[in-house]
């Protein structure tokens, strides 16, 4: 899988906030990946609120956005086992970590990364200030949806 740069990042977010490009994205994973879409809002339940489920989604519809167009229509779809073991994997990681802060608790990651803006990008997204919907309870979860879909999607 080809490098995402934070630059291509910042294009896709741009380009999904002009009028109809959200909804066409929505429709072209839903077409394409649906067990990815399944993935993102299953279970969400108490974990995470509205806002912060819909933050979660235009972050991942910026990811989806950003991948190359070629190798994102070429991928073979992702079946749901490798969402469910990808995700057990992660959640273990996290738990065996112990009360690390959310920044600590990334860095492994950054050390072996081929990802490492994309990575960058949920971080930096994820934090909790007062202009964005993330909650103390809602981080972990949402990181961990996007982090499964940006190691099967983009490559860890």
């Amino acid at each position: 899988m080809k490098f995402i740069s934070e630059q291509e990042l910042d294009q896709a977010a741009e380009q999904l906030l002009q009028a109809g490009v959200l909804e066409q994205v929505l429709d072209e994973l839903e077409l394409e990946q649906p067990w990815l879409l399944a993935f993102l809002i299953a279970d969400a339940g108490p974990a995470l609120s509205r806002d912060e489920l819909d933050h979660m989604m235009f972050l991942a519809l910026v990811i989806w956005y950003a991948m190359d167009n070629d190798e994102r229509k070429a991928m073979p779809q992702i079946q749901p086992e490798a969402f469910e073991e990808t995700e057990e994997t992660i959640w273990t990681h996290i738990q065996s970590g112990g009360n690390k802060s959310f920044k600590d608790m990334l860095d492994p990651y950054f050390e072996v990364t081929l990802q490492e803006d994309v990575l960058s990008f949920i971080e930096d997204a994820l934090q909790l200030d007062e202009e964005s919907p993330v909650t103390t309870v809602g981080r972990e979860p949402a990181f961990v949806r996007l982090k499964v879909m940006m190691d099967l999607f983009c490559g860890a």
